[in-house]
């Protein structure tokens, strides 16, 4: 199960949004290809059929949060890859 945060900053209040999807570690020739070295704590997430997620500010999964690297919408499903956001 993830959460997904949306954006809805306009209205002064965050929405959320509760949703299984299929979630994976990011493979290291994906990791590679998008940021040219093994990345830790990159995941893909695989929506299930016919669900499109919101406009978004984050996912938490796994009491972790993540941010947006990369879109896609393959066969009417939403993939999403994310990195990890490290709290400094």
């Amino acid at each position: 199960m993830i959460l997904i945060k949306e954006n809805t900053l306009s209205l002064n209040r965050q929405k959320k949004t509760d949703t299984t999807a299929n979630v994976t570690e990011l493979g290291v020739e994906k990791s590679i290809t998008l940021f040219g070295s093994i990345k830790q704590g990159a995941l893909v997430i695989r929506t299930m059929p016919l669900f499109f997620a919101p406009e978004w500010d984050q996912i938490e999964y796994e009491g972790k949060t993540y941010q947006l690297t990369k879109e896609q919408h393959p066969s009417n499903r939403h993939t999403i890859i994310v990195e990890e956001v490290v709290s400094k």
